[in-house]
């Protein structure tokens, strides 16, 4: 079943968090004063009744200037077709969270969760410096009589759609998920659509010009899969861009080494993660396949015949190492804007908590899986324990 989003009332049980009005200045009592003049969109949390905040900053951690940002916020929230009725054939009830409920789609962090998806935004783009890296700005370039065709393929919040659709105002988006998570305000040049694309995509061979996957990871358990689909939609000659975060935390005196035994906890949590992910068929090595599985030489292509063109060329990979629980006033906050400590340190924790699941999947009982992760939270905030994340990012082009 696939539905598109239109406008019209908020069903009940879709919407997560609320998006309020943007508040000036911000405003929470935990905030540094250094974002007084920034923009803070609160997203009311129903469990705890509390407001997290979406920040729009200027600043970011490789680059000394960032883009303009709209927030989806400023349009009036709209609606889907999709009625509460509906909502069975897309979420099952997995350790007491929701997750979509397709057989072929993974059950790691649950779709209930809209803040973490707002903070990862932010994180994402505040590493990057911009909502994507590569050659996408030079292949989107406005051209007269030119219709632009981009594919996103996990859509969570729809605010990196928002902001790619104010970017390039002349550029047809989609934006698929494969569950309805949130309503999205409605824009001229972004449909936005939900099915099950983990098994297959609906779009015709050679019809796109870019086809995002962000972080794709979470969501399909067939991941080469999904890169052949990607490449029978785009054109010859389209880009592929692919971010993901890698499921391992790494030694801040060698970034090449996971975490050990001076951080027990974090290393059999992820550990105990990742052996259930390969279990229920995921590989949790991905960012470290993607580069050769696009080459044309890859067994991947084996199935096109010899007159088809196989696989990508040009292709770059690029990562960024960040703390993942950054501290004030410590060496690993040191290049870390003031107001993204607080920022990605929630989102970890978050994250960290969201992995309850998948560790009762690796066979822990519930008492374990909790202390588990309370010790792991525990050594994230110790500044004497501080452990380094990794966001990958690969784009490539599709051989003419």
């Amino acid at each position: 079943m696939c539905h598109s989003y239109t406008s019209g009332p908020l069903p009940e049980g879709i919407l997560n968090s609320l998006v309020l009005s943007p508040v000036y200045p911000f405003d929470s009592p935990s905030s540094p004063s250094a974002v007084s003049d920034m923009p803070a969109y609160p997203f009311f949390d129903p469990e705890t009744e509390g407001l997290v905040y979406r920040v729009t900053s200027n600043t970011h951690m490789y680059q000394e200037s960032l883009s303009d940002v709209t927030s989806e916020a400023e349009s009036a929230i709209s609606g889907l077709t999709i009625q509460s009725d509906d909502l069975h054939e897309y979420f099952v009830e997995h350790h007491g969270r929701q997750h979509p409920a397709g057989e072929s789609a993974v059950r790691w962090f649950p779709s209930d969760n809209t803040r973490r998806y707002i903070l990862r935004h932010v994180l994402n783009k505040y590493l990057y410096g911009r909502n994507y890296f590569g050659p996408v700005g030079e292949i989107l370039r406005f051209a007269p009589g030119r219709r632009y065709k981009v594919l996103e393929l996990g859509t969570r919040d729809g605010t990196w759609i928002q902001e790619m659709a104010t970017e390039f105002p002349h550029v047809q988006f989609r934006s698929l998920d494969i569950v309805p998570i949130i309503a999205h305000a409605p824009r001229p040049n972004i449909v936005f659509e939900a099915y099950d694309f983990t098994r297959g995509l609906l779009q015709e061979d050679s019809s796109q010009d870019i086809v995002f996957l962000n972080v794709a990871m979470e969501l399909v358990k067939d991941y080469r899969a999904l890169l052949l689909e990607a490449h029978r939609v785009l054109k010859p000659g389209g880009l592929i861009h692919i971010r993901e975060y890698n499921l391992q935390l790494w030694d801040p005196q060698d970034p090449s080494e996971p975490v050990g035994g001076a951080n027990p906890a974090s290393s059999r949590l992820i550990s105990t993660a990742r052996r259930a992910l390969s279990k229920s068929g995921v590989d949790p090595d991905i960012c470290d396949r993607l580069p050769q599985w696009l080459t044309p030489n890859s067994d991947l292509w084996k199935h096109l015949g010899p007159n088809q063109a196989r696989g990508f060329e040009r292709i770059s990979s690029t990562t960024r190492v960040f703390p993942a629980y950054p501290h004030e006033r410590h060496a690993c906050s040191f290049k870390i804007d003031p107001f993204m400590v607080s920022i990605m340190a929630h989102y970890v924790v978050m994250t960290v908590r969201d992995m309850y699941g998948i560790l009762r999947d690796g066979g822990l009982e519930v008492d374990e899986a909790n202390g588990l992760i309370d010790a792991m939270v525990e050594e994230l905030k110790n500044p004497e324990k501080c452990m380094l994340a990794k966001l990958h990012c690969t784009y490539a082009m599709k051989k003419s």
